[in-house]
């Protein structure tokens, strides 16, 4: 018996799924169970698997320790690999190698917060490393 037919077979962590909870749409174990039936290409094409929040309650929670977080991050890697991944994801990854950041501070809202702006972050030091890296043929997915 592999680990992915012991984890579909438990269940144990079904209904404590933070996402589950919230978007009767998200069961994990259905994943789970159509990776023990095969259909891998299928669940890597399944927005679905984008739902999982790695927040590792399965893990807590599984009587085997084997949760489902480690198998969702995998497949989120194989979706970004056969280009199956949200457009989201995609954009930030390439600003991410372009500016060296995820993205900007919302300066309104902290403001509101009564929060001052943030010190510069670096990101053009971070964006020239992974450019130079590139150059070298380090980065991978570039």
């Amino acid at each position: 018996m592999s680990l992915l037919d012991k984890c579909d077979g438990c269940r144990a962590c079904v209904d404590d799924c933070p996402v589950g909870r919230v978007d009767a749409s998200f069961a994990p174990n259905e994943i789970i169970a159509r990776l023990v039936r095969g259909d891998l290409e299928g669940v890597v094409d399944d927005p679905h698997v984008w739902m999982c929040l790695e927040c590792y309650t399965c893990q807590e929670l599984c009587p085997s320790d084997i949760g489902m977080a480690e198998t969702f991050r995998k497949l989120k890697e194989l979706a970004l690999h056969a280009g199956a991944g949200p457009d989201s994801v995609a954009q930030t990854y390439r600003t991410f190698l372009e500016q060296g950041t995820l993205g900007a501070p919302k300066e309104s809202a902290r403001r509101k917060l009564g929060l001052g702006p943030l010190p510069v972050g670096g990101g053009d030091a971070v964006a020239r490393l992974l450019n130079l890296a590139a150059d070298e043929g380090e980065v991978v997915g570039r």
